[in-house]
């Protein structure tokens, strides 16, 4: 299937006067490349990768241009014009991005950046950009772990710091704290999960956990098991769900204490528990 919106690598199937057709075994589908956006010596039987879109006229079409975003991306667009339906972003394609009145959190004007995500609309058939962000974020967390990396995008501030979208999935929060010199709205950003909240939020850092977070994991480990007759009912094969309940760490970080303090001689595993040697 040809994913409109994404880009596709493509089979040439045939070429033409004004470009060349691009299709795939498995959709039976194919789609114009236009001349111009045709990679020199480009020959029948290559594979190319091209992003798909709908020109001006609504046909699916191939370019090797790059957009500034992508479907199931979010980004800071430059609002260019505004009709009776709705607003057109520049996504760095000759075809703008159109936002329609009802995806707009307030009415957004020609001249400004708009904090969107893109989409594929069933009705239109069309790639189309929703201002209304939150609504296309997850609040299923449960696969995320303390310490997992992100890139992640800052789109607001906030009393206590800036609001971002990592992943271009969960909303997160960064404080100021982390910053010397404050971000921008836009700045894209390498940032770890620090904490994350019952409601499906995250909070993110900067920093990667820092060594000392496993040292003091580790006396904590050796605290637990003294004040538990010497055992405790977890291992390195405990679930994430349980670690992060129980010690407040991702299973990585776990894991990594649990190594360390075995390779030191202070504790043994047996039958799915911990014992302090």
């Amino acid at each position: 299937m040809i994913d409109i919106g994404s880009y596709n690598t493509l089979r040439v199937l045939r070429l033409v006067d004004f470009g060349a057709y691009l299709g795939n075994l498995e959709s039976g589908q194919d789609v114009l490349i236009p001349k111009r956006y045709c990679p020199e010596g480009l020959t029948e039987g290559d594979d190319i990768e091209v992003f798909i879109y709908t020109d001006s006229e609504d046909r699916i079409i191939a370019t090797t241009e790059t957009p500034l975003a992508i479907v199931g991306e979010c980004a800071f667009l430059d609002v260019i014009d505004i009709n009776d339906f709705g607003a057109f972003l520049d996504w760095g394609l000759p075809k703008d991005l159109f936002v329609p009145f009802s995806h707009q959190p307030y009415p957004f004007q020609v001249g400004q950046k708009a904090f969107v995500y893109l989409k594929y609309d069933d009705v239109s058939q069309r790639v189309i950009a929703t201002g209304k962000v939150r609504n296309q974020l997850k609040n299923d967390v449960s696969d995320i772990e303390v310490g997992n990396p992100f890139k992640g995008i800052i789109y607001e501030q906030h009393e206590l710091g800036w609001r971002m979208v990592v992943d271009n999935k969960y909303h997160a929060m960064i404080f100021d704290s982390d910053f010397t010199e404050l971000p921008e709205k836009g700045d894209i950003l390498n940032v770890f999960v620090k904490a994350i909240r019952n409601d499906g939020k995250l909070d993110v850092t900067l920093f990667p956990l820092h060594e000392a977070v496993q040292d003091d994991l580790e006396l904590f480990i050796i605290k637990y098991l003294k004040e538990s007759d010497g055992v405790m009912p977890y291992d390195s094969k405990s679930s994430a769900e349980t670690v992060q309940g129980e010690f407040g760490v991702s299973r990585k970080v776990f894991k990594k204490a649990l190594g360390a303090l075995y390779k030191k001689k202070y504790v043994d595993f047996a039958d799915g528990n911990t014992r302090l040697l």
